[in-house]
């Protein structure tokens, strides 16, 4: 058991340290195309939202928070936190990337 405990978190030669809570929590890497992307697609869904309201429909301020947090937070997070500093390197960042972008 112990050699799948070391095997689990060594990490190979100039990789990122090893990754603590810490290090998961402050750890941030730009990725430009990523930003983007989300200033693109956030701008556009912010028009569209002044469009619907200018015409007199109703947007729920919910569904503009829901994008805003959920879907370009979890776009931001997936390419720009921990999980792109770690993904070329443990396994599990890479499986949680994969499930924030392809859900």
């Amino acid at each position: 058991m112990r050699v799948i405990a070391l095997a689990a978190t060594d990490l190979p030669a100039g990789s990122p340290a090893r990754p603590t809570v810490a290090r998961l929590l402050s750890s941030w890497q730009l990725d430009v195309p990523a930003l983007v992307l989300v200033l693109v697609l956030g701008g556009l869904y912010g028009w569209g939202v002044l469009r619907v309201r200018r015409r007199g429909g109703a947007w729920p301020p919910a569904r503009l928070a829901a994008f805003t947090v959920l879907g370009l937070g979890a776009l931001v997070v997936a390419t720009m936190s921990a999980l792109a500093v770690y993904d070329h390197v443990l396994f599990w960042p890479a499986a949680v990337q994969n499930v924030l972008l392809d859900l």
